[in-house]
Formats: structure tokens, C-alpha cells, sequence
């Protein structure tokens, strides 16, 4: 069946240099497919039945990836993405230009090798470390004579003090001609690589680019590429691009944290949900804790924990009964409730003017009133993360709005 994905949903956010497959390189295939099908006989999916993405049908013993999606990746079609870089088009395009590289270094090589130039500059560096060598073996010799470590014999001091001098002579005139020879070799090969200019570089574009020319075969890739079981190789990555697109801020508004921020998946893994940008949003570990689907409880266990007590049921001294609840550990303050409707520029609905806050503490409330029409709000006292999202939701924001809004308050309650 062929595979339709819209190229409007690519992951244009990527850097045109960014490859998936770099990085699927260095994963450990058989320790992934064996904790894949450890989670698949945890969730109790159904058994193999549709066949590989890449190749078609599969052996009843053949060892296969199940992707996020619920199809299926074969384990040879996974050993071979680690083998290409580029959709096929491009990966062809690749491979010739390799090739081309590597037969103009062979020719350039073999051309340096039988050039006259380059015998004469062999046997001249030949000929001038002999003299080198001379020159050394004189001097040391001269040296040893002088210290007296050697006896001396008439006329050796002389003899030995002439070789070194001829020897350096003649290091001299080696020098010079290896130089000539080296420059008429260099000569040689500019003018060899001007009548053979190196291959233009090709225009190589990659899975994720929008204006990449894919075959059926390279959507199939894409598509195992975004639903990669669990999270994918790449994640540090891909949580970069996210934090940068979303101005490493929660993307709840009227949400002022920006420490400890978390990608969401808009559409679980669990549920199909792809690892492409338009399907992340980041959000602070706070409101990411209180996202529904499930898996978020491992995340919702600790908030809880740091943000709330839980108080038991108890009787006061005068017999009123007091029914267990929920309380907050901390409140935020009046200064910090005025810097978030500030910042996202809290206008009441109606006359779109600033409202007036009042922090009523003895009740656990806040008070906002409008100072044309009058009207007010009560909204139950609760940390920054939960107060600022629900003043935002109540009121007209006019600045720094997000793009995220499905979240549930954990004990929020409005009275007006």
C-alpha cells in the first residue's frame, strides 16, 4: 500500500547538515529488539501479523522491531539503515561522488609518482640526508677529538674538519636542487589539477528536508525514522530543536517556569504518536506531570509529593469535623502573581483594561475586579504554575501567549 505522508508535517526545523542516520549508527540492534519485545509482551500487544515496512512479508522466526505506529521493521532492513545517509536519489548521487573523489586522488597520486620532477626530487633527499648524515658522524668525531676522548693522529683533526665541510657543501648545493625540483613538481600538479578540476559537490538533501525528491521506499524510511520505538536515538538532539523553536519556556500560558522543562508528546507514543517537532511541545516538569494520558504518573508521583500534603480528616477542639484534604506546601506571593499578568499582558475581557489584584490570604483567594465594569473574579490561591495558567484562562492575555493548553489543575477549584 503506498505510504502518504504530507510534506507539510516534515520536520523542517532541522539544520539542512542533520542526519537521522548518523546517529542510528551507534545503536546496539540486538539489545534494542530484544527490550522492544520485552515492552510488547509487557503491554500484551497483539502478535507479529503486518509484514516489514521496508521489504514485505516476515519469517515466523525472524527477529523484527515494532515501531510506535504497530507496524513492523525487519532486523536485516535495520542493520541497513545504518548503512545509508541520504534518501536514494541522493545517496546515489553520494556514492558517485565518493567514487569520482577517490579516482582522481588514485590518478593525481600515480601522476606525482611517475613525474620526472618527482625522481629527481627522490634521489636529491636521498643525497642530502647522506650528506646530513656526514655532516653529524664529522662534527662528532671533531668533538671527541677536542675533548680528548679519542688520541688524535697528525692531520686528523684537519681531514675530519675538511669531510664535514665538503659534506656540507654538498648538503648545500642537494638542498637547493631538491627545492627546484620540488617547485617544478608543484608546477606540475597545478597545472594536472587545473585540466582536471575535482567533481562539483552534489546537492544532497535529507529525509527530513520538505523539498527532498523521496521515493515511495524513502516515506517508508521517514515513517520508521518518526515512530521509532520508545525514544529515538537522537532524542538529545531533537530535544534541542524543540527547546529552541518554543523559547526554552513551558508552553502553558500564564506558566512562568522555565527550569526543569520536559517534551511532551501531543500525541502519546502509546496512541501512534511520531518523535516529529510539530507533534512536541515543551513544558515545564510541573505541567508535564499533569498531562492525562498514560505514563505521566511517574512524573505526577514526585510533583505531588514537592507541591501538595495531604491532610487527614480530623476533629477540631470545638467539634466541627474537618474532612481530609489536599494543601498546598507553599503560596506564591502577590508581587509574583502581578510580574505573570504583566508578562502576559492580563486584560479583562469586557473592557480590556487592566484589572486589580487582591491577595486574600485568610481565605486562600484571589481577588481580581475590573475598574470599569466591576466585576470580580475569586480564583482559588494556588501555586504560580496553577494560578498563572487559570487567571490567563479566565482574562483576555495580550502578549507571550503558548501553544499548549491541554493540562489538568490537580485540586483546582473556581467560585465567582
Amino acid at each position: 500500500m503506498p505510504l502518504e505522508v504530507p510534506r507539510s508535517e516534515q520536520p523542517a526545523s532541522f539544520p539542512p547538515d542533520f542526519s537521522y542516520t548518523a546517529y542510528i549508527s551507534r545503536v546496539k540492534i540486538e539489545k534494542l529488539i530484544e527490550a522492544n519485545a520485552l515492552v510488547n509482551e509487557i503491554r500484551r500487544e497483539a502478535p507479529r501479523s503486518s509484514p516489514c515496512i521496508l521489504c514485505g512479508p516476515l519469517l515466523h522466526d525472524e527477529s523484527a522491531l515494532r515501531l510506535n505506529d504497530g507496524s513492523w521493521l525487519c532486523e536485516s532492513c535495520l542493520r541497513s539503515l545504518r548503512l545509508i545517509k541520504y534518501p536514494e536519489k541522493y545517496q546515489r548521487l553520494y556514492e558517485d561522488h565518493l567514487k569520482r573523489k577517490a579516482a582522481r586522488e588514485l590518478a593525481l597520486e600515480e601522476y606525482n609518482q611517475k613525474h620526472p620532477a618527482a625522481g629527481r626530487l627522490r634521489r636529491h633527499e636521498c643525497a642530502r640526508l647522506i650528506a646530513g648524515s656526514v655532516i653529524g658522524l664529522s662534527c662528532f668525531a671533531g668533538l671527541l677529538m677536542g675533548l680528548g676522548l679519542i688520541q688524535q693522529s697528525a692531520g686528523a683533526l684537519e681531514a675530519t674538519l675538511g669531510m664535514g665541510l665538503a659534506a656540507l657543501a654538498a648538503y648545500l648545493g642537494f638542498n637547493s636542487a631538491a627545492h627546484r625540483a620540488e617547485g617544478q613538481l608543484r608546477e606540475a600538479v597545478e597545472e594536472w589539477e587545473a585540466r582536471n578540476p575535482p567533481s562539483p559537490e552534489p546537492e544532497l538533501r535529507h529525509f527530513h528536508d520538505p523539498l527532498a525528491d523521496l521515493t515511495e521506499r524513502d516515506l517508508r524510511v521517514l515513517r520508521v525514522l518518526d515512530y521509532w520505538p520508545g525514544y529515538p536515538p537522537y532524542w538529545d538532539y531533537l530535544r534541542e530543536v524543540v527547546l529552541g523553536r518554543d523559547g526554552n519556556c513551558c508552553q502553558i500560558t500564564g506558566c512562568p517556569s522555565r527550569l526543569e522543562l520536559h517534551i511532551h508528546h501531543k500525541i502519546p507514543l502509546a496512541q501512534g504518536g511520531s518523535h516529529r517537532p510539530e507533534n512536541l511541545v515543551a513544558l515545564c516538569v510541573y505541567h508535564h506531570g499533569m498531562q492525562e494520558d498514560l505514563g505521566h504518573e511517574r512524573i505526577r508521583g514526585p510533583i505531588i509529593t514537592e507541591y501538595f500534603v495531604m491532610v487527614r480528616s480530623y476533629t477540631r477542639a470545638d467539634g466541627t469535623r474537618v474532612r481530609a484534604h489536599v494543601r498546598h506546601r507553599t503560596f506564591p506571593t502577590s508581587e509574583e502573581i502581578r510580574q505573570v499578568m504583566v508578562h502576559f499582558g492580563v486584560l479583562c475581557p469586557s473592557c480590556r483594561l487592566e484589572p486589580a489584584m487582591v491577595l486574600d490570604r485568610a481565605r486562600y483567594r484571589v481577588i481580581l475586579n475590573c475598574p470599569v465594569c466591576r466585576r470580580p473574579w475569586r480564583l482559588k490561591l494556588s501555586i504560580l504554575e496553577e494560578i498563572g495558567p487559570k487567571i490567563c484562562k479566565e482574562f483576555l492575555t495580550t502578549r507571550n501567549n503558548r501553544t499548549w493548553e491541554n493540562w489538568k489543575s490537580y485540586i483546582y477549584d473556581t467560585s465567582s
